[in-house]
């Protein structure tokens, strides 16, 4: 058996969060400070919809913004272009991801 303590890392440039739904696990977000990089938001399919990715990434900025971060960067999936798009980021170039996959890069000054 672990405990969650046994999973605490220090990791002072990176800030992760969790969205709960309905006493549900609903999904997370990553932002690497010093990179100044979205790495992760994530919505379980039985909550998407509901305005949890939406609040999941004004969360990951205004922590990025009070740690004196000024904009933000992420590589968004082809599908998730308009969602990032709709919350103020501007498309800056195309790419692909380790993986393989087709991305969209994309950044956002946090002003």
């Amino acid at each position: 058996d672990r405990s969650p303590d046994d999973y605490d890392v220090d990791a002072p440039d990176e800030h992760f969060t969790v969205a709960v739904r309905g006493g549900e696990i609903a999904g997370f977000g990553h932002v690497v400070l010093d990179a100044g990089e979205v790495h992760a938001v994530y919505v379980h399919p039985d909550h998407a919809g509901h305005g949890v990715g939406s609040a999941l990434l004004a969360e990951l900025e205004g922590y990025a913004r009070g740690q004196g971060c000024g904009a933000l960067s992420l590589q968004s999936s082809l599908n998730a272009v308009g969602f990032y798009e709709r919350a103020g980021y501007e498309q800056v170039d195309e790419g692909e991801s380790p993986g393989g996959l087709a991305v969209v890069e994309m950044r956002k000054e946090l002003g």
